[in-house]
């Protein structure tokens, strides 16, 4: 919160020195105070991935941020003063004494923060390597531990369990990759080790590495292998221990990847944050038509999608029935289930469990709390229920909750989304805000930020997706208009029937369709309002690109195993403001055409495992805004043609800064 405050204030700064006239003698001392704060910004983001178990880092960051928060109120005082007032003589002379103290006071805060960046040199330099390189993984652990320890106590999870044995087990060669998606605290991690015991004896090789926020590729790679590579095959463990540790990542990489050519493997990636980390991790391992599986848990929904491709299946879990979870209280906090309980813990159970949201991990430490306390009256009870938000601040046993919950929150990649995130918990719990009003008072706040050919209410509807695409917020559709839409069907030969739709939901934006298509549904050219379409498995025999290209909202287009046609024509003036056109596995496409004036605002192209795609698509040197076009498993006369030193078609690509190809896991850079 304190790196959001300094942020913001930095562009308060920006703000007071561009459009308010600034007195003679405050100017300097205004500049160098946002200079001053852009030096410590940088600090503060430093100490925020250091802070754990550190209380002097701790104690350092409370005092910049309430630093931040002084030198609100002067800015704000310094607004007020310098609006035009009446030129009376004796208001001119009150306003010149205030700007005197005011840069007196913007003076002296400079100084200390000079003083603050001082202090968190000798921080760091007090301390010692290893607490200095202390990884988020490790921080992490205790997030699940206590849940994972006593199996036998967990509820709810039967049919979870079930559900994703039963996608694991579908027939098919392919690798296949299971994203398993939810907010922290749900049991994500709980949910995939019960799964992972049950199935590792079916495979001939199995491996499990937490990833997490931090994580470095080497330590990703030695999990992988020493978990792998039975020591039988190294001589020793010793030997196999001291061969892993001492090999670079090059090596690792051509390591794992030898071993399970031709091996039928399951391998679970825990706490997966970003895609960026996923794209090096597909890569390392091997579709060769073994039946392989792989198991994925993130806390977002973008990133869940991003790693299923086009063959996966993305499980969103959800919290716990209300009886599971009075079940599981009753089971930690009294050691009986629920039926069991005398009246007047079943009245406390029940209140809590609404309380905690049916939260797993939160409802598995209250309960432990409640057992640990040795005076285990009602009075107890209610007064923890009275004071739960205190206990969860304070209460050591409760801090994992905190810790667990707060990671997503410091993932933040922008103190915008913070700023926008707080100012929900003004409402009052259970009320109910339209996502419409919502925005507008974000707007009215000045949490927004201006872009440039967008407006106030589109940048600030894609705060909120971004919100919930990292599940801090839960949208519950209570109103009339639909903005999203997901149809799948269960195999991939399944056919979605969805040509006799007689009213299409009108403002739509988000449209997900999974199966086979025998044709376009006629009503998807009236979805006026549709920013985002992903069709899969759909095996169109006719070009959807002539249903699609006048959609005036369009913005994003992916079409994974959608059509079965060898060529694709982009007609002029269409597609005005699709900004990413994917690509992947249309295994008959020979031929993209783009004509000039096509696709005006495309930024991001990708085209994945088009086997007949031997050329880029003509016409891609008109596409002037195009920023990043990325390939994998392309064949070697595509890549060929555009490497460069000597590609045939370099010159049509010339003007993309990124350019990068993914082939048999190597990664290779043709920018």
């Amino acid at each position: 919160m304190e790196l959001g405050a300094v942020a913001f204030l930095l562009d308060n700064l920006r703000l007071v020195v561009g459009e308010v006239e600034l007195i003679r003698g405050i100017r300097g001392h205004v500049i160098n105070l946002k200079d001053e704060l852009k030096s410590i910004q940088e600090e503060l983001s430093e100490a925020y991935t250091k802070q754990e178990g550190n209380r002097s880092l701790k104690t350092w960051i409370k005092q910049v941020g309430t630093l931040a928060y002084d030198i609100e109120n002067v800015l704000d005082e310094y607004k007020l003063y310098a609006t035009p007032h009446s030129h009376k003589l004796p208001r001119f002379l009150g306003n010149l004494i205030s700007f005197h103290s005011m840069a007196k006071q913007i003076e002296d805060i400079r100084k200390e923060l000079k003083e603050k960046r001082k202090r968190y040199t000798k921080i760091i330099s007090s301390q010692s390597p290893a607490g200095s390189t202390t990884s988020i993984e490790t921080r992490q652990f205790p997030k699940v531990a206590s849940y994972l320890c006593d199996e036998s106590q967990i509820v709810g999870f039967d049919k979870p369990e079930r559900q994703l044995i039963s996608l694991l087990k579908e027939p098919g060669l392919t690798t296949t990759v299971i994203s398993v998606a939810g907010m922290g605290g749900l049991g994500k991690t709980t949910l995939v080790r019960k799964v992972y015991k049950l199935l590792k004896g079916t495979f001939e090789c199995q491996a499990w590495v937490t990833v997490g926020q931090s994580y470095r590729k080497t330590e990703i790679l030695r999990h992988l292998l020493s978990q792998f590579s039975p020591s039988s095959s190294w001589g020793n463990a010793e030997a196999e221990q001291h061969l892993i540790l001492s090999t670079n990542s090059f090596e690792l990489t051509a390591k794992v990847k030898d071993y399970l050519q031709q091996k039928r493997f399951l391998v679970v990636f825990d706490d997966i944050w970003g895609p960026d980390i996923w794209e090096y991790l597909r890569c390392l391992l091997p579709n060769d038509g073994c039946g392989s599986r792989i198991i994925v848990t993130t806390r977002r929904n973008d990133v869940a999608n991003s790693c299923i491709g086009s063959c996966g299946h993305v499980y969103n879990l959800q919290p716990l029935s209300p009886k599971d979870a009075q079940e599981l209280l009753c089971k930690r906090a009294f050691s009986s289930t629920f039926a069991e309980c005398p009246s007047e813990q079943k009245v406390w159970a029940e209140k809590t469990v609404r309380r905690c949201e049916r939260l797993p991990l939160a409802i598995d430490q209250i309960g432990k709390l409640v057992r640990s306390n040795k005076r285990k009256t009602m009075f107890d009870w209610g007064k923890l229920d009275d004071t739960l938000g205190f206990e969860l601040a304070s209460n050591e046993h409760l801090s994992c909750i905190t810790k667990l919950l707060s990671l997503s929150f410091n993932n933040l990649s922008s103190y915008h989304y913070t700023y926008c995130l707080l100012y929900i918990s003004i409402f009052p719990k259970g009320y109910a805000v339209s996502c419409r009003r919502l925005i507008r008072l974000w707007i009215a706040e000045g949490f927004i930020e201006q872009t440039s050919g967008r407006t106030f209410e589109e940048v600030a509807e894609d705060y909120l997706n971004y919100l919930i695409e990292r599940n801090l917020v839960h949208v519950e559709e209570t109103e009339i208009s639909l903005h999203s839409l997901s149809i799948s069907s269960q195999r991939m030969e399944e056919r979605l029937h969805l040509q006799t739709m007689s009213n299409p939901p009108i403002h739509l934006q988000r449209l997900y369709l999974k199966g086979h298509l025998q044709s376009m549904p006629r009503w998807i050219s009236e979805l006026h309002n549709l920013v985002r379409i992903r069709l899969k498995w759909s095996k169109l025999k006719d070009n959807p690109i002539e249903a699609l290209q006048d959609l005036p909202s369009l913005m994003e287009l992916q079409l994974l195993d959608a059509y079965c046609g060898d060529k694709l024509d982009f007609m002029q003036k269409k597609f005005k403001k699709l900004k990413i056109l994917e690509f992947e596995q249309l295994c008959q496409l020979r031929t993209v055409i783009l004509y000039k004036g096509t696709l005006p605002n495309l930024q991001k192209l990708v085209i994945r495992c088009c086997p007949m795609l031997r050329a880029v698509p003509r016409g891609i040197d008109n596409l002037t805004q195009l920023k990043e076009l990325e390939l994998q498993d392309m064949d070697d006369t595509f890549i060929k043609g555009i490497r460069k030193n000597g590609g045939e078609c370099r010159w049509m690509v010339n003007h993309i800064p990124k350019i990068r190809s993914y082939s048999h896991g190597c990664l290779t850079d043709l920018s």
